[in-house]
């Protein structure tokens, strides 16, 4: 658990979502937590054109050398590209006898003024966008101590999902979606709520969603989920969202299934805070924004993933149709009645889904399926 100076920089690693200028104080923050001598961020978001890395501690010559072509000669970076987002790893584990052997440390890193032990964590990997942190040791006291990993590992689910919240915005903002009509509306939508879930603003899609989905509602000038047990964890979400308490990693994802239509509809939660306000936000006069519900279609990337699912793991079309159903996280007999079959075929097949996945538990299951998503 995290004392409240660990869950002050909690807060603040949320507040870079909408502010990347405070990275550099927060890091340094983070690093002198840890016991480490610099914490360095990474992202590159091909999409948007957006690249930056953020180093407070060490000498911006050295980062510039390292962007423009030492990377290229890093043995860890060969070694750490393909992890799986969160898996946090040491210079032991990526190769520490290759490092300090490599040109890369004896011609280049030695001299930098920062040591060479290091922790790293892949934030995000995926086609046109990726993230990474790398906590490193001081070149004076050049080690990685138990207690270091122990609190840098309690900060990367937070530095994950604050990078990743940023990346919507930028997207958000880079296409201006908000306010421009949508070329299919009821395929994706966005609505603005307040911290009660009254409505400030819909484009066309979230109009479209609001409309037609078969599982949202609009009463009385407020969004909900006609599923009481989502709605009330949607409200929850989005009043931390509006209040940020501190220590609590606002915003989110939903999955909630429409009887009606049986399509499974996504809503991400993005906090909106008022003093980072995204440009070209429109909400209802005298209106306090809490967050924007980003809103879109699952089922329309159903046969991607269960292709992956039967490809990566070789698990029948039954057994995969009925994986990804439990991405919707209401139960194994709910997702069994969506796939048709009686709830004594879907233990069977769950128990081979585990078998060939590797997975344990129903909740490993959909961390696995949402990677595919």
């Amino acid at each position: 658990m995290l004392d409240d100076s660990g869950l002050h920089i909690v807060g603040r690693i949320y507040d870079c979502a909408l502010d990347n200028s405070g990275w550099g104080d927060v890091l340094a923050a983070l690093a002198d937590y840890c016991g480490g001598e610099n914490v360095a961020l990474a992202v590159i978001d091909r999409h948007t054109g957006y690249s930056a890395v953020t180093a407070p501690r060490a000498d911006p010559a050295v980062i510039a050398a390292y962007e423009k072509s030492w990377w290229r000669m890093d043995p860890t970076v060969v070694a750490t590209g393909t992890l799986a987002v969160g898996q946090v790893t040491s210079l032991e584990e990526t190769g520490r006898d290759q490092f300090l052997a490599s040109p890369f440390y004896n011609e280049f890193w030695r001299s930098s003024g920062l040591g060479a032990e290091r922790l790293a964590s892949n934030l995000a990997v995926r086609d046109g966008f990726f993230a990474s942190a790398v906590l490193q040791a001081s070149a004076r006291r050049d080690r990685i101590e138990a207690e270091m990993e122990r609190r840098f590992r309690h900060f990367v689910p937070h530095l994950i999902r604050s990078v990743e919240m940023a990346n919507r915005y930028r997207g958000l903002q880079y296409e201006n979606l908000l306010g421009a009509p949508a070329n299919d509306p009821g395929m994706s939508g966005r609505l603005v709520v307040d911290s009660e879930m009254r409505l400030l603003f819909a484009d066309a899609g979230g109009e479209a969603f609001l409309a037609r989905s078969g599982c949202l509602k609009f009463r009385s000038g407020a969004v909900g989920v006609l599923d009481r047990k989502t709605d009330r964890k949607l409200a929850q979400m989005v009043a931390c969202a509006g209040g940020n308490p501190l220590g609590r990693a606002p915003g989110g994802c939903l999955s909630v299934a429409c009887p009606r239509t049986r399509r499974i509809v996504t809503i991400d939660i993005l906090p909106v805070h008022p003093a980072h306000m995204p440009p070209g936000l429109p909400f209802a006069c005298g209106g306090a924004p809490a967050a924007i519900l980003s809103l879109g279609y699952l089922q329309d990337e159903r046969q991607a993933v269960v292709d992956e699912l039967r490809s990566r793991f070789g698990l029948t079309a039954a057994e995969a149709a009925l994986a990804f159903e439990m991405l919707v996280g209401d139960g194994r007999q709910a997702a069994a009645s969506r796939c048709g079959i009686s709830i004594n075929t879907a233990r069977t097949h769950l128990t081979r889904v585990f078998d060939k996945t590797g997975v344990r538990r129903q909740a490993e299951l959909i961390a696995l399926v949402n990677r595919l998503v």
